[in-house]
């Protein structure tokens, strides 16, 4: 991932999920440990709402021992 100097200090950003514009103090963050590594992502409302219900399911089934 290339990340520019504008891009650093740039008030706004983007989606990770749908790539809508968005200003960074709207953004929801989520810090996702992967196989490669940490992964922070931004996402705007909606996005993070679906990604939190998501998250919420996955962790249903861990505990369930599925």
């Amino acid at each position: 991932m290339k990340v520019s100097i504008t891009d650093f200090f740039s008030k706004d950003t983007s989606c990770f999920f749908c790539h809508g514009k968005l200003k960074k103090k709207e953004a929801f963050t989520a810090n996702v440990d992967t196989a490669d590594g940490r992964l922070k992502v931004m996402m705007c409302g909606p996005c993070g709402k679906d990604f939190d219900e998501l998250m919420e399911s996955i962790e249903e089934v861990k505990n369930s021992g599925l």
